[in-house]
């Protein structure tokens, strides 16, 4: 499970820092700011994950797509 992102202080680099969705981000060396910085960052929206047409995920979405056509609504939404 991913952790929730969380500004913290960098002793080595005397900053604040922050790893959103996976990317580093500097947010300076004043606390004020970096948090101020951080909520900005975190109210952007996210980008849309692309799914590979082979991957599992994509093969799911189609049986699913198949059961609601061809299946009761029962079934589908079990």
């Amino acid at each position: 499970m991913a952790r929730t992102p969380k500004p913290w202080w960098r002793e080595d680099r005397q900053c604040w820092s922050v790893y959103i969705n996976g990317k580093h981000h500097n947010l300076g060396d004043d606390k004020e700011l970096a948090f101020r910085k951080f909520h900005e960052l975190m109210a952007e929206p996210r980008e849309r994950q692309v799914i590979e047409r082979d991957s599992i995920l994509a093969i799911f979405d189609c049986f699913l797509d198949w059961s609601m056509k061809h299946r009761a609504k029962d079934t589908y939404e079990w």
